[in-house]
Order: structure tokens, then C-alpha cells, then sequence
């Protein structure tokens, strides 16, 4: 779907993504994939600087970067 008809679904319309396994809702699929990878799959790499947790040490290691002015 383009950004538009999403972005009208979630904000207008009151479309939400609800977690299969606990309470948590949101208006953004991708957030729904991160909670429930994080949440109830074991999510292992967690930010030092913040609470972000990513699922391989790459994409870490670049919000450190990114995010963070970090080296790795």
C-alpha cells in the first residue's frame, strides 16, 4: 500500500497493530515486528546509550555510530 492510504488507515481511520501475545498496540506495523521480536523472541542486542535492541550486531553497531557518534 503507498504511504499515503497508510498513513490515512492509522491516523484517520484508527487501524492498530495488536500483539498476539500481550497487550501491546501501535499504530505502525514495523513497531509490532520489532515488540514482538524483542519481546517475546529474544531480541539480544541492546543499545549502551539508549534502549534501542536490534537483532543483529551490524545494525548496532551503525545506530551506535549513527545515533551515538560511537566508535565499534
Amino acid at each position: 500500500k503507498g504511504y499515503l492510504q497508510k498513513h490515512m488507515m492509522t491516523e484517520h481511520e484508527g487501524m492498530v497493530f495488536i500483539c498476539q501475545q500481550c497487550e501491546y498496540n501501535t499504530k505502525h506495523s514495523v513497531l509490532l515486528k520489532e515488540h514482538v521480536y524483542v519481546k517475546h523472541r529474544g531480541g539480544k542486542f541492546r543499545c549502551d546509550f539508549c534502549e534501542a535492541i536490534y537483532k543483529s550486531s551490524r545494525v548496532l553497531n551503525k545506530h551506535k555510530i549513527t545515533k551515538h557518534n560511537k566508535d565499534v
